[in-house]
């Protein structure tokens, strides 16, 4: 991408705001949602004319949840998701319509996620909702905010990052118009090839996809596809998510509306190009038997990766979302880590324009969230690698009793093993600022990071645990849109640090209540406005300003 001679651009109609988003994807619109929500003003530039039609994401995890509930749209996704009135499983079989190996009910099988009482987690759950369904509702809800303009099929053609901000050239591609827009800063949530990443030359780490014996690993070809006969021919249940075992090919096909249209994902074989693909005979050998089906989209994809950007930010530019990694997609972590970098940029981007943030403060957005972009990629890889080990026997697919035994063997094992990817509390709850800046650790020493069963732990930079008031209310929804304060005792006055927060202008909360015992360790929590803990104790301290001007980036 070249930048253009400002000294050109005397024509072209220029407008200002304080953030320019490039990207209208889930990640991209969620920051427009999250700036909205916030009166921040915000204009999102995307090429598509309009939400995916060839969707990627499946899944919406509970943390992601969390942040929508926050901003008032959870209840929305959940009563738009096809599959949310279906029980979430996952079936293990030889072809989609041969045998079945096996079967995993994950509302079973989950860790103690959201069960009732002290094991109580979180007010969400995980989510399985095709991008399909998803987006619309992010971008209805983006431009319903009064501070943010949405502006599907506008191309940033090139852009000037300077010391004071970012001038960005956009056409519109419809009418070949352009126009000038002139930001504070950017939001970078313009994919895997990011043009605004690769403008500053910034590379990606981590690995690239050339895995030996991996699943998923390597080029991949991913068909959308209409096949409304599809569940009845095969004779099994339905199930979010069918992995396709067998001698021949390798696959897995996510259910995209409950029975009519499904994502089928096939792993080419090595040294064949993915123009040459016969799709009827990989659609058939996936299936097992011919099925009618309809190729809306198709389109190949890169396997096995586990790429993290070497910055998160450059100059005024921040990188979210593909942009900043690429994840394979088992264990459904790279929409949601999207989501998740896009809500930590946003509130501080806020704080800045609300005239409270710090200097420092933008420079933590890297500093936290690199780190989590690196942990969550491993997951993936890791699932990938394990599947591409699995000795299936020789006779998987015979029709006998000693297939039907070794079947039965091998499904045993498989629903056992596989348990981890599905299994994520940890990794979704558990994520932790452990080296920012704007943290007050306190000689805290690090805890396990248990990715497949999350332990609510009042640690500085974790999330904080949730925990219910009323049966519609949690801990979480009483606290405020900044900086909160919970007091959980009667023996101290909130009035030092409401005072400091007060003359460094930010806004602070104050919420009283009674958490149970085994939660909170201290009876004082700051809890930034992304609900990680940021300071703990057990009594008011003498030094609020220092650390009101601490957690504010000053």
């Amino acid at each position: 991408m070249q930048n253009f001679d400002l000294l050109n651009l005397g024509h072209m109609k220029k407008e200002n705001t304080f953030v320019i988003i490039v990207g209208g994807g889930p990640v991209g619109l969620s920051a427009a949602i999250e700036l909205g929500h916030r009166n921040v003003p915000a204009i999102l530039v995307t090429e598509n004319l309009e939400t995916a039609k060839h969707p990627r994401c499946n899944n919406t995890n509970a943390r992601s949840m969390e942040h929508f509930r926050r901003l008032g749209i959870s209840e929305e996704i959940r009563a738009n998701a096809p599959l949310a009135k279906y029980p979430p499983q996952v079936a293990f079989v030889t072809r989609f319509c041969g045998h079945e190996i096996g079967r995993i009910d994950l509302n079973k099988s989950r860790s103690t996620a959201n069960l009732p009482g002290p094991e109580f987690q979180s007010a969400e759950r995980s989510i399985t909702i095709s991008q399909l369904f998803l987006e619309p509702i992010l971008k209805r809800n983006a431009e319903l905010k009064k501070s943010v303009s949405i502006r599907f099929g506008f191309r940033m053609i090139g852009f000037v990052s300077a010391p004071e901000g970012v001038l960005v050239d956009v056409e519109n591609i419809q009418t070949g118009e352009r126009s000038q827009i002139s930001a504070s800063y950017m939001i970078a949530a313009d994919g895997a090839r990011s043009p605004a990443r690769r403008h500053f030359g910034i590379g990606m780490t981590g690995e690239d996809g050339q895995m030996e014996n991996a699943f998923v690993a390597g080029s991949m070809l991913t068909y959308f596809i209409r096949a409304p006969s599809l569940i009845a021919e095969s004779g099994r249940k339905p199930a979010n998510l069918t992995w396709i075992l067998n001698h021949e090919i390798r696959a897995f096909v996510f259910s995209q509306d409950g029975g009519e249209r499904w994502i089928v994902h096939y792993r080419i074989p090595e040294g064949v190009d993915w123009k040459t693909v016969d799709h009827e005979k990989v659609l058939d050998a996936v299936f097992g038997k011919p099925i009618p089906f309809e190729i809306i989209s198709s389109g190949p994809w890169a396997g096995g990766l586990a790429l993290v950007a070497d910055q998160y930010q450059a100059e005024r530019v921040f990188f979210v979302g593909d942009a900043a990694h690429l994840f394979t997609p088992l264990g459904g972590f790279g929409m949601n880590t999207g989501i998740g970098d896009a809500i930590n940029v946003s509130w501080k981007l806020a704080a800045i324009f609300e005239g409270w943030g710090g200097p420092s403060l933008l420079d933590t957005y890297g500093a936290e969230r690199r780190p989590i972009g690196i942990r969550n990629s491993q997951l993936g890889v890791k699932c990938s690698q394990r599947k591409g080990a699995w000795q299936l026997p020789p006779n998987i697919e015979d029709a006998d009793e000693a297939g039907e035994q070794a079947r039965r063997v091998f499904g045993e094992f498989a629903v056992v093993d596989d348990l981890e990817e599905y299994n994520t509390s940890g990794m979704q709850f558990g994520e932790r600022y452990e080296n920012s800046p704007i943290i007050f650790h306190q000689g805290a020493a690090q805890i396990a990071d248990t990715w497949d069963n999350y332990v609510p732990i009042d640690h500085p930079g974790a999330r904080v645990p949730d925990f219910k008031i009323t049966e519609t209310e949690t801990f979480h929804d009483q606290l405020g849109d900044s900086y909160s304060l919970a007091v959980f005792t009667n023996d101290v006055d909130a009035k030092p640090f409401v005072d400091a927060a007060a003359n460094r202008g930010v806004p602070l909360q104050v919420v009283k209540c009674a958490p149970p015992a085994h939660l909170y360790k201290c009876k004082l929590a700051l809890i930034r406005p992304d609900r990680h803990l940021a300071w703990h104790g057990d009594a008011m301290p003498v030094n609020t300003l220092e650390i009101i001007d601490r957690l504010r980036g000053a």
